[in-house]
C-alpha cells in the first residue's frame, strides 16, 4: 500500500498576483527556474495547452525533460513525444498523475499553470511552492487566485534579491 499522492502547486507570482503577460513571465530569474527544475524534476506536470505551448516555444517544440507533462486541453492532438498526455478535463489529467506518480513512488504531482488551471485546482491542493517575486505587474493579464491566510501553514520562507535589486521569496506553504 502506498501513501497518497500530494497535489502541489508551483508558481512564482508578483505582490498583485500576476504570473504572466503575453503568455510569458513578466521576469526573468534564472535562480528561480533551477529551483523550479529541482522541485518537478521526474514528476508529473498539470498545466494548460498555453502553459504547454510556451514552454515548447522556447524549448525548439519540446517539453520539458525529465518530466511527464499532463496537458488539458479540449482541441490539442496528441504531440509525439513520449512524455506528453492530453486530456479533456483537470479530473482525468489529475487521475493520470496521481497513477505516474503512484507508480514512480513519488510523494506528489505538481500543478504546473497557468491561471485558469491553478484556479480549478487550488481547492484540491496540499502544497503550496510560491516564489513571490516583489514587484507589481499592472499590465499583467493572468494572475493566481488570491491565497486564503486561514487555510495555509508557512512551513519554509527564503528571501533573496537580485544583483539589479529585485526582492523575491521562496515559501511553501501546506494545507492546514
Amino acid at each position: 500500500m502506498h501513501m497518497p499522492v500530494k497535489i502541489s502547486v508551483i508558481v512564482a507570482l508578483s505582490d498583485n498576483n500576476c504570473i504572466g503577460r503575453g503568455n510569458d513571465l513578466p521576469w526573468h530569474l534564472p535562480d528561480d527556474l533551477k529551483r523550479t527544475k529541482e522541485i518537478t524534476m521526474g514528476k508529473p506536470l498539470i498545466m494548460g495547452r498555453n502553459t504547454y505551448d510556451s514552454i515548447a516555444t522556447r524549448r525548439g517544440g519540446k517539453p520539458l525533460p525529465g518530466r511527464d507533462s499532463l496537458v488539458i486541453s479540449r482541441s490539442m492532438a496528441q504531440p509525439d513525444f513520449d512524455n506528453v498526455f492530453v486530456h479533456a478535463t483537470l479530473e482525468d489529467a489529475l487521475r493520470h498523475g496521481q497513477e505516474i506518480a503512484a507508480k514512480k513512488s513519488l510523494e506528489e504531482l505538481i500543478i504546473f499553470g497557468g491561471a485558469q488551471i491553478y484556479r480549478q485546482a487550488l481547492p484540491l491542493t496540499d502544497r503550496l511552492y510560491l516564489t513571490r517575486v516583489h514587484i507589481d505587474i499592472p499590465d499583467g493579464d493572468a494572475f493566481f487566485p488570491d491565497i486564503n491566510p486561514q487555510e495555509w501553514q508557512e512551513t519554509a520562507k527564503e528571501s533573496y534579491i537580485t544583483p539589479d535589486q529585485i526582492a523575491y521569496d521562496y515559501i511553501t506553504l501546506e494545507r492546514r
